[in-house]
């Protein structure tokens, strides 16, 4: 999860902080909606790759987790 927090967080970022490349310059708003398409495909791999590893799904994960743990808010 660490490797994957690492390798994620910089394209979520800049898509978060440019709206999805709808908002900043020009430059800004290629930045943005080049990271949102690399954000999401890495989300598709992985996904694939828990499923075929039969891991437990990021939606399961975090159900379970925040039952015990209050998220961040």
């Amino acid at each position: 999860m660490r490797i994957r927090g690492r390798q994620l967080l910089p394209y979520a970022m800049a898509d978060r902080m440019t709206r999805s490349g709808t908002a900043g310059d020009a430059a800004a708003r290629e930045t943005g909606k080049a990271a949102r398409a690399v954000y999401q495909r890495l989300i598709a791999r992985w996904a694939a790759e828990d499923k075929a590893a039969r891991r437990m799904s990021m939606v399961d994960y975090v159900t379970r987790y925040a039952k015990h743990f209050d998220l961040p808010l």
